[in-house]
């Protein structure tokens, strides 16, 4: 069998213009999101201040609440089924 270096030239010409055809669509679709892009990263830039400092108020909550909450809750949903498995916040309701 004999290979043809023409037809695999040919081929791979083709592929090569198929590749600069797809580049080209793809950076002209990023070019017309890039404004939005930029405007993500803007908002990002602006909530990621607010996200630490949430972060550190749960922590200080989390601090002071823990571990008695827990326990707290613990009491109470054994209360609430002591008192038959109603709701504390409405003890008429069955």
């Amino acid at each position: 069998m004999i290979i043809r270096p023409i037809k695999v030239i040919e081929m791979h010409e083709d592929l090569k213009i198929l590749m600069a055809g797809l580049q080209a669509e793809k950076a002209a679709l990023l070019e017309k999101t890039a404004s939005l892009h930029a405007r993500r990263d803007e908002l990002i830039a602006q909530i990621r201040p607010l996200e630490e400092e949430e972060r550190e108020i749960i922590r200080q909550y989390q601090a002071i609440e823990r571990p008695r909450l827990g326990e707290l809750d613990d009491q109470i949903a054994a209360l609430a089924m002591a008192m038959g498995g109603r709701r504390l916040s409405n003890p008429e309701a069955a």
